[in-house]
């Protein structure tokens, strides 16, 4: 899970963020695979949002899953309610209910996976106060960091760290399907023959690709490659440990991604206690911070 803060409050009214999040396409004009309403209510954070007399009215996040993850959570709803349950909690830390911070949430399913946009508003509810769920010079980067990894513990949510998650590591989310299509192909063949051992470094998959028909190598970086396929304008990159220069024999790229994930692993597991600790202080701290300015019962 990856949780994200958007530029919607910075650079665009309430409005035209909510149009957007509930139209049947995305910004590229491809029609979304499913527009879902979870909670909220869009009209009515439009008319509380016309009584407040602040520049910056509204908070736009947004909590993006993994194909993996989305399969389990598409097969177990009460997951994301809880996940929700608790964001919205962690976000009303400073208020008295997280009934008083009022939030509207709109699922997009893309192919695979989901996210889910949050459109929060800067008020308390019930005494029409400003009030800031999100700041970041105040901490709360590494507070929702510290809950992202509860709620992989808690509900079995991935590391974005994992060894499974290492190998296209950076790679564009915006091609078009059809080199989409090409790149997992390649990538997909490649390490299948570097697990049966007829890969054995970057130069042999660089070779591979070059006796491939219509394409070839066209640039070499230190983490990555890029492929010119026949008749298409533009180059596909392809990054990860496979495509990197580090990549010297299978035992290297092997306790490479081995060492990272059994580091991770073991951080995650001596942290989560920490995590858990410093997460419910972080949130007490944020509960005493925002009391006094919005006027707790």
């Amino acid at each position: 899970m990856i949780h994200s803060v958007g530029t919607y409050g910075a650079k665009g009214s309430l409005k035209e963020g909510l149009e957007y999040a509930y139209q049947e396409r995305d910004h590229k004009g491809t029609i979304r695979e499913e527009v879902t309403h979870l909670r909220g209510n869009p009209d009515q954070l439009l008319t509380l949002e016309a009584t407040m007399n602040t520049k910056n009215t509204y908070l736009h996040t947004s909590l993006s899953y993994t194909s993996k993850e989305a399969k389990m959570l598409d097969a177990h709803p009460e997951k994301l309610d809880a996940v929700i349950d608790s964001y919205i909690n962690q976000m009303a830390a400073g208020l008295p209910s997280a009934d008083r911070l009022p939030y509207c949430c709109v699922k997009h399913g893309e192919p695979d996976k989901f996210h889910v946009e949050f459109f929060i508003l800067r008020m308390d509810l019930e005494t029409g106060k400003s009030y800031q769920p999100f700041v970041k010079q105040r901490g709360d980067i590494s507070r929702f960091q510290d809950w992202n990894i509860v709620m992989q513990k808690e509900h079995g949510l991935e590391n974005p760290n994992a060894l499974e998650r290492q190998r296209s590591a950076g790679w564009s989310k915006n091609l078009p399907p059809e080199a989409k299509a090409i790149r997992d192909m390649v990538d997909s063949k490649i390490n299948q023959m570097v697990s049966t051992g007829k890969i054995q470094n970057r130069k042999q998959a660089i070779a591979f690709i070059n006796q491939t028909k219509n394409m070839e190598v066209s640039r070499i970086n230190k983490q990555s490659i890029s492929i010119k396929i026949a008749n298409r304008k533009h180059p596909i990159r392809m990054k990860g440990v496979i495509y990197g220069e580090s990549f010297t024999n299978t035992r290297s790229i092997r306790n490479s991604m081995e060492e990272k994930a059994k580091i991770n692993f073991t951080e995650a597991r001596s942290r989560l206690d920490d995590r858990m600790r410093i997460l419910k202080e972080s949130s007490h701290h944020k509960y005493q911070e925002n009391s006094l300015a919005v006027g707790r019962d």
